[in-house]
């Protein structure tokens, strides 16, 4: 069942990223698993993998947006479970600062929750994210995401529910905690589309 929602959230994206032809989608598929089976390490060297291959002009696309996302979430995967320390984990993904990223859909809630989109401070201009491993036990990654058309609490409250996708620019990145270390993510410019 988690496997079917995990794929559900990642599918209308994985569609869209059959335009990169050097990517198969039984590759996509494998790394798919790699991020639901919390298998960081597979994750990671499959997502580096697969940026590595991708052409000047393919590296705008949202599927480099995406592969981007997937590589940083694998690095704080394996950076909380002690595989990476946290200078390592930084060192790999600083270099998406600026760089576009596009996170999995997750459903809009009002209240905070893990892996749910909801206003921060209780005002939707700012909305937060707190990424965790399928148990909720580790958190990966606390996302702010600022969008470019700010929503009123009157209009998010007519989304809860719906699942929403984010893609924006990577404004800031930051590492968190130290006994569970995690990325902070600061992301500007940011548009959500809503199902």
């Amino acid at each position: 069942m988690k496997k079917l929602l995990f794929l559900l959230i990642w599918l209308p994206q994985l569609l869209i990223a059959q335009e990169i032809k050097s990517i198969t989608s039984d590759e996509w598929n494998q790394l798919v698993d790699y991020l639901d089976q919390e298998q960081w390490e597979e994750a990671s060297k499959t997502s580096f993998g697969y940026l590595n291959r991708l052409s000047k002009e393919e590296q705008e696309l949202d599927q480099a947006a995406m592969l981007r996302y997937m590589y940083l979430l694998s690095q704080s995967g394996m950076m909380n479970d002690r595989k990476l320390s946290k200078d390592e984990a930084f060192k790999n993904v600083k270099e998406f600062k600026g760089k576009t990223l596009i996170l999995p859909g997750h459903p809009l809630e009002t209240k905070q929750g893990f892996n749910v989109i909801h206003p921060a401070n209780n005002r939707a201009d700012t909305l937060m994210i707190t990424q965790s491993n399928h148990k909720a036990t580790n958190i990966l990654c606390f996302e702010y995401v600022i969008l470019e058309n700010k929503l009123s609490m009157a209009e998010f409250e007519m989304l809860k529910g719906k699942i929403g996708r984010v893609k924006g620019k990577l404004k800031s990145i930051h590492v968190h905690g130290n006994f569970l270390p995690r990325f902070q993510l600061f992301i500007t410019k940011a548009t959500m589309e809503v199902e």
